[in-house]
Formats: C-alpha cells, sequence, structure tokens
C-alpha cells in the first residue's frame, strides 16, 4: 500500500495487470509479468531511468513498519520439540504471525522445519489448561 501511494506506476500495475490470468507454466507468467511491468513504465528498449525512479533501497526497520505482524521474522529454535519447555511456549505464542515457523534438528521432516499454527497451538493450551483446573477441582475425573 506504501509503494503504491509513492509511485502511480506500482499502484497502476498491481491494480490492472497483476488481476490478470497469467501462463501456467511459471517461466512464461514471470516473463509476462515483466513485459506488463515493461509496458506500464514505457521505456526504451535498454533505458531504466523510469524503473531506477521507482526502485528504492528499503531498511528492515521500514520493511517491519510496512509489513507490520505479517512480516516472518526468523523461525523459533527448539532443541526438541516433543519436549518443549515453557520459554519455547512463549516464544512461539509471542511471534509476530499466525503460522509460526518451528525449527529443530529432531523434526522428523526432512528440512528440520515444522510450521505451528498459532490460533490452533492456544486452543489446545487452553482445552489441557481447563481440564486440569476442572480435575483439580473435583469437576471432573482424571483419565
Amino acid at each position: 500500500m506504501m509503494l503504491r501511494s509513492l509511485h502511480p506506476e506500482v499502484n497502476e500495475f498491481e491494480q490492472n495487470e497483476v488481476v490478470k490470468p497469467l501462463p501456467f507454466s511459471r517461466a512464461a507468467a514471470l516473463l509476462e509479468l515483466l513485459n506488463r511491468w515493461s509496458a506500464i513504465l514505457q521505456e526504451q528498449p535498454g533505458q531504466w531511468v523510469k524503473e531506477e525512479a521507482v526502485q528504492m533501497s528499503v531498511t528492515k526497520t521500514a520493511l517491519a513498519q510496512w509489513l507490520g505482524d505479517g512480516m516472518l521474522t526468523g523461525a523459533v529454535q527448539v532443541a526438541d520439540p516433543d519436549r518443549t519447555t515453557v520459554l519455547d511456549l512463549l516464544r512461539v505464542i509471542d511471534y509476530p504471525n499466525d503460522y509460526v515457523p518451528i525449527v529443530a534438528a529432531k523434526l522428523d521432516t526432512p528440512s528440520g522445519l515444522r510450521v505451528v499454527n498459532k490460533a490452533m497451538l492456544n486452543a489446545q493450551l487452553a482445552k489441557i489448561h481447563i481440564d486440569g483446573m476442572l480435575t483439580s477441582l473435583g469437576l471432573r475425573f482424571g483419565y
């Protein structure tokens, strides 16, 4: 949104060109998008004046400000995903995205990466807590 307000070319590209259907092949789709972008800029072949005017260097701080909680900041590292600590859970819950990438050497995935849905994790933790409270109050028998 911020880039669209700074450069009308980006706004025109996003609103008029990105929404059009693309070829199925990734390479053909990328080439098509590049051709559409070039048509928006209307530069002569080999000329990059408008392209360079639209480009900008972005700092990590600016990205965090623009993307906010939607920006992935890195995976949460845990020693053993089957024996998480309270600190591990806090890092997952405090992660600035709804889906949390977790990296551990002992994961059962080839990449050593697992993604956790924070909403599902919170629901499971709440259920465990409520079940424990009901059991300790004698309102439910432990099983």
